[in-house]
């Protein structure tokens, strides 16, 4: 079955196993490229969106653009701290600073999540390869994502809570705790760069 527009993804044993069949779906100039003896050798993949365009990407490009996606989904991490931090530290009333915290708690959800699942994707296509800098994204993630479910679990029992004391000292936690995010965040990005 012939279609104007898909995606088939080759490596270079299939390609030279099946090469006939494709003939006719692959264009003049991409069937230089899928049995040259110089792509033979080279893990690549071949994307075909319509029958007048070809484009080859290798491996490193796709990983590239995997790291590209990971450090997009990374930058917002600053923000979260940053805008609870400056809640605890500018907001003098506890419910305005609860409501905050609320608010932010969902997206940082979401961005911590992205931002592993993204990582893991690339560690995978590098091999599962032990690196200090893997591991310490690793560490520090993991570190930042249980501390981050205790700040909840304390701030619903904080939420019904009269004593001034105790919610102060949640609040003075939650300040050490954001404080330690915003840092380890910027260590990941001083150890990247």
């Amino acid at each position: 079955m012939q279609t104007k527009s898909h995606l088939q993804i080759f490596t270079p044993s299939l390609i030279s196993k099946f090469h006939k069949p494709f003939t006719n779906q692959i264009p003049q100039s991409s069937q230089f490229l899928a049995t040259s003896p110089k792509s033979l050798y080279k893990p690549h993949f071949y994307c075909y969106n319509s029958p007048k365009f070809t484009k080859r990407l290798s491996l490193e490009s796709i990983i590239i653009e995997l790291l590209t996606y990971h450090l997009w989904l990374c930058m917002p991490l600053f923000l979260f701290p940053l805008a609870n931090l400056y809640a605890l530290f500018f907001f003098p009333s506890h419910t305005k600073k609860l409501k905050i915290l609320a608010l932010v708690a969902p997206a940082y959800y979401l961005f911590l999540s992205a931002s592993v699942f993204s990582g893991l994707v690339i560690w995978a296509m590098l091999g599962f390869v032990f690196n200090y800098k893997i591991l310490a994204m690793l560490i520090i993630w993991l570190i930042v994502f249980i501390f981050e479910i205790k700040r909840h679990k304390k701030q619903k029992l904080i939420r019904v809570e009269a004593d001034f004391s105790i919610r102060e000292a949640f609040f003075k936690w939650a300040k050490t705790k954001y404080l330690f995010d915003f840092c380890a965040f910027g260590l990941i990005f001083i150890l990247w760069s």
